[in-house]
């Protein structure tokens, strides 16, 4: 793709307009227990937001997918992005993969989860569901859901 950055003069912070295409990425934010990898998607620019398109790829052992947009400025940014998984994950490389506790007994499940992803750049909030099903469960019958809200930290 092609992106380009313009400091109009007085500004204080740039513009971006283009759109770049990731192909097979991989990557990993600060302080996140698992790395991207296998990631398919386009970053479009405006101005100070960035929105992602088409986004797919795994996280750990997740595989999911993504969309929505952020804000480019640091002072005032926001996040406004949602992922999901595209097929259950067995519970025991799920939770691997967030860093999450295991719970004291065998956990055969497979988990499917939204996340939200919103709040300021600084400090965002992580809120959504998952729900569990039974390993090998065709019908697709829920048997368990848990909500998380949680408040993160960025470095």
């Amino acid at each position: 793709g092609e992106l380009a950055v313009n400091l109009h003069e007085g500004a204080l912070f740039p513009s971006y307009h283009g759109t770049v295409r990731a192909r097979g990425a991989e990557f990993t934010i600060d302080d996140a227990p698992s790395s991207f990898n296998g990631v398919d998607m386009d970053l479009v620019f405006e101005g100070e937001r960035m929105y992602l398109h088409n986004a797919s790829g795994a996280y750990g052992a997740i595989n999911l997918k993504a969309s929505g947009d952020m804000d480019l400025n640091p002072v005032w940014g926001q996040y406004r992005l949602t992922a999901q998984t595209t097929k259950p994950t067995h519970a025991m490389p799920f939770l691997k993969t967030v860093k999450a506790r295991p719970p004291p007994y065998p956990l055969t499940a497979m988990l499917q989860a939204t996340v939200h992803i919103n709040g300021p750049l600084e400090f965002p909030v992580l809120s959504g569901a998952a729900h569990a099903e039974p390993a090998g469960a065709t019908d697709g019958a829920s048997t368990s859901r848990a909500n998380l809200r949680r408040r993160v930290r960025a470095r």
